[in-house]
């Protein structure tokens, strides 16, 4: 149990690296400046004077093009959003930096990942040295504080999809569960040693 919990610790910074938030909805990305003529962006209709049809935007401006062009143009704008997205999607690491990079109120919400990073490296030594009632602590103020740059970002309107949320966080915040789990078993059963080592001296 006590090398299981120095192996989660150790994940922990593992799974620190893996993508956590994307600070944008997928439409915000597709809808922004660089995707304004985009085939992506979800155009409005007009209508054909000479034949009374509505047709799209995007098929009025781009009728003109050969196949191969729209094609190109397409896979284009393709690649412009995933590049897009990547750029608009944060490690567990570039949260807990952001605070100390910028100062500005958007980002000092996420001052509480700051210290959910500090703590990681806490827990990593504590637990290497056997302080598992402070293991459990730091995994409870971790399970907290996770949670609170999300909750403020929802409330302030930043998180429009939930998706936003990625993969990243749940395994760690799972990680972070089973830190805070473990610890305590091994705490409790290292007092019980204890205490019985006590009575057994008294008798």
């Amino acid at each position: 149990m006590n090398n299981l919990l120095k192996r989660l610790t150790v994940i922990s910074f593992a799974l620190l690296f893996l993508p956590f938030f994307q600070t944008c909805s997928d439409d915000a990305i597709i809808n922004s400046n660089w995707s304004k003529n985009s085939p992506l962006r979800e155009a409005e209709p007009v209508t054909d004077s000479l034949h009374d049809e509505t047709v799209g935007a995007a098929d009025a401006k781009e009728f003109h093009l050969t196949y191969d062009e729209l094609k190109q143009k397409k896979v284009l704008a393709i690649q412009r959003f995933i590049d897009g997205k990547a750029k608009a999607t944060l490690s567990g690491y570039q949260l807990g930096l952001l605070a100390v990079n910028d100062f500005s109120w958007e980002f000092n919400i996420m001052f509480a990942f700051t210290i959910v990073l500090i703590l990681c490296v806490c827990q990593l030594f504590m637990s290497f040295t056997g302080r598992y009632k402070w293991v459990f602590i730091t995994g409870c103020c971790n399970a907290v504080l996770s949670l609170v740059p999300f909750a403020a970002a929802f409330h302030d309107g930043a998180i429009e999809d939930l998706s936003q949320i990625k993969l990243g966080f749940y395994l760690f915040y799972t990680n972070v569960l089973l830190i805070t789990y473990v610890s305590n078993k091994l705490y409790n059963e290292a007092k019980s040693t204890h205490n019985f080592g006590e009575e057994t001296m008294v008798k």
